[in-house]
Protein backbone atom coordinates (compact mmCIF):
# COMPACT_ATOMS: atom_id res chain seq x y z
CA UNK A 1 0.00 0.00 0.00
CA UNK A 2 2.93 2.20 0.97
CA UNK A 3 4.21 1.35 -2.13
CA UNK A 4 1.28 2.93 -4.31
CA UNK A 5 1.18 5.48 -2.54
CA UNK A 6 4.40 6.79 -3.50
CA UNK A 7 4.01 5.79 -6.83
CA UNK A 8 1.01 8.27 -6.80
CA UNK A 9 2.49 11.10 -5.22
CA UNK A 10 5.92 11.12 -7.83
CA UNK A 11 3.12 10.88 -10.57
CA UNK A 12 1.69 14.18 -9.00
CA UNK A 13 4.91 15.38 -8.75
CA UNK A 14 5.76 14.83 -12.31
CA UNK A 15 2.68 16.65 -13.30
CA UNK A 16 2.97 19.27 -11.06
CA UNK A 17 6.68 20.19 -12.77
CA UNK A 18 5.03 19.51 -16.16
CA UNK A 19 2.17 22.33 -15.07
CA UNK A 20 5.40 24.37 -14.17
CA UNK A 21 7.58 23.94 -17.09
CA UNK A 22 4.75 24.73 -19.25
CA UNK A 23 3.74 27.65 -17.55
CA UNK A 24 7.17 29.40 -17.34
CA UNK A 25 7.88 28.48 -21.11
CA UNK A 26 4.59 30.00 -22.06
CA UNK A 27 5.13 33.14 -20.18
CA UNK A 28 8.99 32.89 -21.87
CA UNK A 29 7.44 33.14 -25.00
CA UNK A 30 4.90 35.25 -24.71
CA UNK A 31 7.56 37.71 -23.67
CA UNK A 32 9.80 36.89 -25.99
CA UNK A 33 7.30 37.87 -28.52
CA UNK A 34 6.44 40.83 -27.04
CA UNK A 35 9.88 41.82 -27.12
CA UNK A 36 10.25 41.23 -31.00
CA UNK A 37 7.01 43.16 -31.64
CA UNK A 38 8.65 46.27 -30.18
CA UNK A 39 11.20 46.26 -32.89
CA UNK A 40 8.61 45.27 -35.69
CA UNK A 41 5.06 46.82 -35.84
CA UNK A 42 3.43 44.54 -37.55
CA UNK A 43 4.72 41.76 -35.66
CA UNK A 44 3.20 43.43 -32.86
CA UNK A 45 -0.44 43.56 -34.18
CA UNK A 46 -0.14 39.57 -35.24
CA UNK A 47 0.92 38.94 -31.95
CA UNK A 48 -2.02 40.16 -30.76
CA UNK A 49 -3.86 36.85 -31.61
CA UNK A 50 -1.64 34.81 -30.43
CA UNK A 51 -1.55 36.22 -26.38
CA UNK A 52 -4.89 35.19 -25.88
CA UNK A 53 -4.10 31.59 -26.95
CA UNK A 54 -0.92 31.74 -24.56
CA UNK A 55 -3.05 32.90 -21.72
CA UNK A 56 -5.25 30.02 -22.02
CA UNK A 57 -1.88 27.73 -21.53
CA UNK A 58 -0.88 29.37 -18.57
CA UNK A 59 -4.24 29.07 -17.20
CA UNK A 60 -4.77 25.54 -17.46
CA UNK A 61 -0.99 25.30 -16.33
CA UNK A 62 -2.01 27.39 -13.25
CA UNK A 63 -5.30 25.02 -12.93
CA UNK A 64 -3.13 21.83 -12.95
CA UNK A 65 -0.47 23.26 -10.90
CA UNK A 66 -3.44 24.21 -8.09
CA UNK A 67 -4.84 20.29 -8.54
CA UNK A 68 -1.76 18.83 -7.93
CA UNK A 69 -0.52 20.98 -5.32
CA UNK A 70 -3.71 20.78 -3.28
CA UNK A 71 -3.34 16.72 -3.66
CA UNK A 72 0.23 16.23 -2.32
CA UNK A 73 -0.37 18.67 0.47
CA UNK A 74 -3.47 16.90 1.39
CA UNK A 75 -0.54 14.16 1.06
CA UNK A 76 2.01 15.16 2.67
CA UNK A 77 0.73 18.18 5.20
CA UNK A 78 4.17 18.43 6.77
CA UNK A 79 4.99 20.29 3.38
CA UNK A 80 3.24 23.20 4.71
CA UNK A 81 5.44 23.86 7.90
CA UNK A 82 8.47 25.24 5.31
CA UNK A 83 8.76 29.10 5.02
CA UNK A 84 10.31 28.81 1.74
CA UNK A 85 6.99 26.35 0.65
CA UNK A 86 5.04 29.21 1.99
CA UNK A 87 6.67 31.20 -0.34
CA UNK A 88 6.29 29.45 -3.31
CA UNK A 89 2.82 28.97 -2.65
CA UNK A 90 2.28 33.06 -2.08
CA UNK A 91 3.92 33.59 -5.35
CA UNK A 92 2.01 30.98 -7.22
CA UNK A 93 -1.14 33.28 -6.19
CA UNK A 94 0.94 36.40 -7.38
CA UNK A 95 0.99 35.10 -10.75
CA UNK A 96 -2.30 33.91 -10.43
CA UNK A 97 -3.65 37.21 -9.49
CA UNK A 98 -1.31 39.05 -12.08
CA UNK A 99 -2.22 37.11 -15.08
CA UNK A 100 -6.02 37.68 -14.05
CA UNK A 101 -5.53 41.02 -14.21
CA UNK A 102 -3.07 41.26 -17.15
CA UNK A 103 -5.64 38.86 -19.11
CA UNK A 104 -8.34 40.89 -17.99
CA UNK A 105 -7.52 44.38 -17.70
CA UNK A 106 -4.33 45.46 -19.10
CA UNK A 107 -4.31 42.99 -22.07
CA UNK A 108 -7.32 44.91 -23.96
CA UNK A 109 -5.88 48.28 -23.11
CA UNK A 110 -3.06 46.76 -24.64
CA UNK A 111 -4.46 45.84 -28.05
CA UNK A 112 -5.83 48.89 -28.08
CA UNK A 113 -2.97 51.07 -28.11
CA UNK A 114 -1.29 48.75 -30.42
CA UNK A 115 -4.30 49.18 -32.93
CA UNK A 116 -4.18 52.85 -32.75
CA UNK A 117 -0.20 52.73 -32.49
CA UNK A 118 -0.21 54.81 -29.63
CA UNK A 119 0.99 53.49 -26.14
CA UNK A 120 0.97 56.28 -23.17
CA UNK A 121 3.46 56.55 -20.37
CA UNK A 122 0.93 54.84 -17.96
CA UNK A 123 0.14 51.76 -20.31
CA UNK A 124 3.78 51.18 -21.06
CA UNK A 125 4.68 51.07 -17.30
CA UNK A 126 1.15 48.87 -16.01
CA UNK A 127 2.23 47.03 -19.13
CA UNK A 128 6.37 46.87 -17.20
CA UNK A 129 5.14 46.27 -14.36
CA UNK A 130 2.52 43.22 -14.90
CA UNK A 131 5.05 41.69 -16.97
CA UNK A 132 7.79 42.31 -14.87
CA UNK A 133 5.69 40.76 -12.10
CA UNK A 134 5.05 37.85 -14.38
CA UNK A 135 8.23 36.65 -15.37
CA UNK A 136 10.09 37.52 -11.81
CA UNK A 137 7.56 35.58 -10.29
CA UNK A 138 7.18 32.72 -12.51
CA UNK A 139 11.13 32.17 -12.35
CA UNK A 140 11.50 32.29 -8.89
CA UNK A 141 9.06 29.77 -8.14
CA UNK A 142 11.26 27.48 -10.18
CA UNK A 143 14.40 28.95 -8.63
CA UNK A 144 12.30 28.17 -5.15
CA UNK A 145 11.99 24.83 -6.26
CA UNK A 146 15.14 23.74 -7.59
CA UNK A 147 17.34 25.14 -4.72
CA UNK A 148 15.31 24.52 -1.81
CA UNK A 149 17.95 22.73 -0.45
CA UNK A 150 20.42 25.33 -0.16
CA UNK A 151 20.36 27.70 3.31
CA UNK A 152 18.62 30.68 2.85
CA UNK A 153 15.85 32.58 4.79
CA UNK A 154 12.91 33.99 3.16
CA UNK A 155 14.20 37.78 3.65
CA UNK A 156 17.01 36.75 1.91
CA UNK A 157 15.15 34.98 -1.10
CA UNK A 158 12.88 38.08 -1.06
CA UNK A 159 15.52 40.92 -0.96
CA UNK A 160 16.77 38.94 -4.13
CA UNK A 161 13.56 38.77 -5.64
CA UNK A 162 13.03 42.23 -5.16
CA UNK A 163 16.14 43.14 -6.76
CA UNK A 164 15.07 40.92 -9.35
CA UNK A 165 11.72 42.84 -10.20
CA UNK A 166 13.67 46.32 -9.67
CA UNK A 167 15.74 45.63 -12.78
CA UNK A 168 13.38 43.79 -14.36
CA UNK A 169 10.85 46.72 -14.28
CA UNK A 170 13.36 49.70 -15.48
CA UNK A 171 14.65 47.28 -18.16
CA UNK A 172 11.08 47.17 -19.45
CA UNK A 173 10.12 50.52 -19.11
CA UNK A 174 13.43 51.47 -20.73
CA UNK A 175 12.88 49.08 -23.80
CA UNK A 176 9.00 50.34 -23.98
CA UNK A 177 9.92 54.32 -23.80
CA UNK A 178 12.78 53.66 -26.22
CA UNK A 179 10.46 52.11 -28.90
CA UNK A 180 7.46 54.35 -28.74
CA UNK A 181 10.56 57.35 -29.50
CA UNK A 182 10.89 55.71 -33.04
Amino acid sequence: MRAMFEILFAILLVLHILAVMVGVGTVTVTDYLHILGIRDRRLEKRSLFVFPILSNLIFGSLVLIYITGIIMVLARPTILESSLFQLKVALVFIVTVNGYILHHFLFPKIRNAVQIGDHSEKLIKQAAFGGSLSVVSWYSIVVLALTNYLEYTVWQFLIIYAGALVVAYNVAVYVETHRSKK
